[in-house]
């Protein structure tokens, strides 16, 4: 990309800008489909992580809640359950949960690692003077 701005003059002289325009807007429409997917993977998969987190921390909520007032009795073997151990448990939830979300972070960069494992080896793997005809037919 970079070099075809610089030989931008030359291109004008020779008048090879259409061409040369369109491949530019071939190459970013690839690039633009190609980030747009991998970013809504990674928005739908965090989305869908932060959503069941954030349900099961209101659930406790609800919880903590109605013990105090007094609706519900089980899970706490008769014990009284104090302010201090709801307003600890809510405070821990969230880090309950961030491993959970380690793996997504992780599983994204897996993902993107093979991405570009590919990208190198279909590149490594292509002939050069193939590849470079088949631009200039």
């Amino acid at each position: 990309f970079l070099d075809r701005l610089r030989g931008l003059e030359t291109l004008r002289l020779f008048n090879r800008t259409s061409e040369q325009t369109a491949h530019i807007e071939n190459a970013t429409e690839d690039f633009r489909e190609t980030t747009m997917d991998v970013l809504k993977l990674a928005f739908l998969s965090s989305a869908v992580l932060e959503f069941f987190t954030s349900i099961s921390i209101a659930l406790m909520a609800v919880y903590f809640g109605f013990s105090y007032l007094g609706q519900i009795e089980f899970g706490t073997y008769n014990a009284p359950l104090t302010l201090f151990t709801g307003f600890f448990c809510l405070i821990l939830a969230p880090e309950f949960y961030q491993p959970l979300r380690d793996l997504g972070t992780y599983y994204h960069d897996r993902a993107a690692g093979i991405g570009a494992a590919d990208a190198i080896v279909d590149f490594l793997e292509a002939d050069y003077l193939t590849v470079h005809q088949n631009e200039k037919t």
